[in-house]
């Protein structure tokens, strides 16, 4: 029987609602799955024939951890689903420039460097925006972000050079009405998810995803 890992996190240690959906979507197609913590240490990674990135939540609190963590895989040879050159790039909101020179609508988008110092009252004034949505490159769940207009970005001047100090900072004009003309290209970093317009499809559930996310992952294997 083939061995997988599901890479979780110490918070999730026996897997979301969601990973149990896709443990069992495996199972059913003769496929072993096991929790396992990125952070651990008596892990044999090589011995798992894919290595599937979960619920590793807490990767944007430790990212210079996690970011030793994928070394350490990548100089092992294992086999990481996504590829980590994905991971990396995916793993910083520096990927919008890329989306954005591929032709995805985007939110007016501004990325500053790490160390610099800059006005948010002048960056949000010049831009022209009502409201902006402040966050660090490297992030999820809304983990220190705020939103902020030109009367209060003076105000946010200190926490905006104290991000600075220990992270690059995406500000992003806030859309509060996405329009229709967009037919839900439009991708925005304003929340924890792209948001799409009404007039998309809604996306299947979580579990239902999860189950379906199972099945290239299991014609991988079934081919080796």
């Amino acid at each position: 029987m083939q061995n997988v890992a599901f890479v979780t996190c110490a918070q999730f240690a026996n897997l979301s609602d969601d990973d149990q959906v896709a443990v069992a979507a495996l199972e059913k197609r003769g496929i072993s799955v096991e929790p396992v913590l990125w952070d651990s240490e008596a892990v044999d990674w090589k011995s798992f024939d894919a290595i599937v990135l979960r619920s590793t939540w807490d990767y944007y609190k430790r990212f210079d951890e996690f970011s030793a963590w994928l070394d350490t895989i990548e100089g092992l040879g294992a086999p990481l689903w996504n590829p980590i050159k994905t991971v990396r790039w995916n793993s910083e909101k520096t990927y919008l420039r890329d989306l954005t020179k591929q032709g995805v609508m985007m939110a007016p988008t501004i990325i500053i460097e790490r160390g610099a110092t800059r006005s948010l009252e002048g960056l949000v004034k010049d831009n022209g925006w009502a409201k902006a949505v402040v966050k660090p490159v490297v992030g999820a769940a809304g983990s220190d972000a705020w939103l902020t207009d030109p009367q209060v970005a003076g105000d946010d001047q200190s926490a905006f050079d104290t991000l600075l100090k220990r992270s690059g900072v995406i500000i992003q004009a806030f859309i509060q009405k996405l329009p229709k003309k967009a037919n839900g290209r439009l991708c925005s970093s304003t929340s924890s998810t792209v948001t799409r317009l009404s007039s998309c499809p809604a996306p299947a559930s979580s579990a239902c995803s999860a189950a379906m996310a199972a099945q290239p992952l299991a014609s991988s294997l079934h081919r080796r």
